[in-house]
């Protein structure tokens, strides 16, 4: 099987990683299948999304700041996490 390059912009890759820490401090906690359920993805896409393999769609970044209370702009935007 032959292996496709993606090509990610820094704004997908941010939107990734806040994704996940939004995922990970969510209380209560859910699981990627669960948050994938709610957002009405199956839980391969919200992995990519997550993962930054896939760009995830301007409806699912909608829902996906909608779910965690989160604007849109700080989800795509902003490092929503400290270091």
């Amino acid at each position: 099987m032959k292996k496709r390059t993606v090509l990610v912009r820094n704004e997908e890759l941010l939107f990734a990683e806040n994704l996940k820490v939004l995922r990970k401090t969510h209380k209560p906690y859910l699981s990627q299948g669960r948050i994938a359920e709610r957002l009405g993805v199956c839980r391969t896409t919200y992995i990519n999304y997550e993962m930054g393999r896939r760009q995830a769609p301007a409806f699912f970044v909608a829902k996906a700041a909608k779910f965690f209370k989160v604007s849109a702009d700080k989800m795509l935007y902003e490092k929503l996490w400290k270091e």
